[in-house]
């Protein structure tokens, strides 16, 4: 599937896209650690990492044992503010 896209300089530009298959599930929740920030679409690509590094600063020098051990790193996007989460799956609170 190809489609056009503005901004180039002969005006028009050529954008492949890949067709995926998606599911929706219902899952359990999983427990997390996290940051939480208001924050513009504009400032996030530059607060997601210090904010991760935040959350995983304290995983390592103030959690209980193991805690760090088993996460994922996880990105909410909470709404259209952008109001946000960052940080690290957890096996346990």
């Amino acid at each position: 599937m190809d489609t056009h896209v503005g901004g180039t300089a002969s005006g028009v530009a050529r954008v492949s896209a890949v067709r995926a298959d998606v599911t929706l599930k219902t899952v359990d929740p999983t427990p997390t650690a996290v940051v939480m920030a208001a924050t513009t679409w504009a400032e996030f690509p530059s607060l997601w990492r210090p904010m991760l590094d935040q959350v995983w600063s304290f995983l390592r020098r103030s959690a209980p044992e193991g805690l760090w051990r088993h996460g994922h790193n996880i990105m909410l996007y909470k709404d259209e503010v952008p109001n946000v989460e960052v940080g690290v799956q957890v096996p346990f609170i």
